[in-house]
């Protein structure tokens, strides 16, 4: 069985737009299926509605 954190597509940065700071050894999974860096994320995202929030892509070289 494949996790939730793999079948997003391994995030690696808290998904809250004001913060994006990297994982570094863990990450939370929130309530609404986002992946954050920390609780106080994960809970300030479940205040905020963030379904119209899509995750930045690289910038192409």
């Amino acid at each position: 069985m494949t996790s939730r954190y793999l079948e997003v597509g391994s995030p690696i940065c808290c998904f809250l737009p004001s913060c994006r700071k990297p994982f570094l050894s863990t990450c939370i999974h929130g309530n609404d299926g986002h992946f954050y860096c920390s609780q106080s994320c994960a809970e300030e995202g479940s205040k905020n509605d963030l379904t119209r929030v899509e995750p930045l892509r690289a910038a192409r070289k």
